[in-house]
């Protein structure tokens, strides 16, 4: 059975501050310069991300290697004309990741 695991609360202090900063640097910049500025903490988030990853079995049943989550974790710049990035895996390569981050209640699973 899983269990669940320790909530992680993070607080910024002055993160109003930064907001504030990052809306007049969208204002002022082409939003591509600012993807370019932010994908280096995005990547030092990924890699973070990646060190924490819990590590399962290692093959398939077939022998072949298994994908492990932290394998699947990026960063990437976000939509075009837009200042943003993205830290996060792929539903469609993991839709399992929210159970694994987020535990799951103990359930029975039967057989049909």
């Amino acid at each position: 059975m899983a269990t669940r695991g320790p909530r992680v609360t993070v607080n910024v202090k002055g993160m109003e501050d930064v907001k504030r900063m990052m809306d007049a640097a969208k204002k002022a910049f082409d939003p591509s310069l600012i993807q370019d500025a932010i994908l280096p903490a995005a990547m030092i988030i990924r890699d973070e991300a990646k060190r924490r990853a819990p590590r399962g079995p290692g093959r398939r049943p077939s022998g072949e290697p298994r994908a492990h989550l932290r394998d699947l974790i990026f960063a990437a710049k976000g939509k075009r004309g837009r200042s943003d990035v993205i830290v996060g895996i792929n539903p469609k390569k993991a839709p399992h990741a929210h159970l694994v981050e987020f535990g799951t209640e103990p359930h029975r699973i039967s057989p049909r």
